[in-house]
């Protein structure tokens, strides 16, 4: 199995070495020439641009990016539209607005190139050890990507296919506000327990809740 990887950070760079460990042909492309070289040491073939990322990956080929949203990850698109050919796949991994991904699905489309917007849930640990993917698109990309993600998820149930274009960014954003809610809730807890009048052992206590506690986390 191989595919390509653009954005060696803190994901990408972590997918990057699971599938190295999981015997993946692995390209990559990191603007940062250390990061490159670091993850060439551990098996990984960098690529010093996009076209040569393009170049090293056999039609038809697959590049997960990995770069901030917005201008960063347009700015890829627009160079993997010139370097891509028809029957490509490019899924962006990375925390896009749903609309967005519409917008680059049918730009790619356009060009005969299949896009996927996947949400990529669980942070350095899950990039390195097993990740949770929710995936938009159109169905027939995702069968072609499946077998890429599931080399790289928890489980089999951790890749999820949930539905047109944008639908995979979609329900990660929601993800996130419920994620954010609960470290929010988390955070005035433990005000509340800084504030009280007993002498709390905190570490303590927390260990405590971790083994069974209906919070544990």
């Amino acid at each position: 199995m191989e595919f390509g990887i653009i954005g060696l950070g803190r994901m990408g760079g972590n997918l990057a070495r699971q599938a190295l460990a999981k015997g993946c042909r692995v390209v990559g492309y990191d603007p940062d020439i250390r990061v490159r070289e670091e993850l060439a040491g551990l098996g990984l073939e960098p690529a010093a641009s996009l076209a040569e990322l393009a170049a090293h990956l056999r039609p038809p080929r697959t590049a997960l990016i990995y770069v901030p949203h917005g201008e960063p990850t347009d700015g890829v698109c627009r160079q993997l539209l010139t370097v891509f050919q028809p029957g490509d796949i490019v899924a962006d991994g990375g925390n896009s607005h749903w609309e967005d991904s519409r917008r680059r699905y049918n730009l790619f489309a356009q060009r005969g190139i299949k896009f996927l917007d996947v949400g990529t849930s669980g942070g350095i640990p899950g990039a390195r050890s097993g990740a949770c993917f929710m995936v938009g698109g159109d169905q027939e990309a995702f069968a072609d990507i499946r077998p890429v993600l599931r080399a790289l998820a928890a489980d089999d149930e951790a890749v999820f296919y949930a539905g047109l274009p944008g639908a995979g960014h979609f329900v990660k954003l929601v993800h996130n506000a419920i994620e954010f809610g609960m470290v929010q809730a988390i955070a005035e807890g433990v005000e509340l327990l800084l504030a009280s009048d007993y002498r709390l052992d905190l570490p303590g206590l927390f260990n405590n809740w971790v083994h069974g506690s209906v919070i544990r986390s």
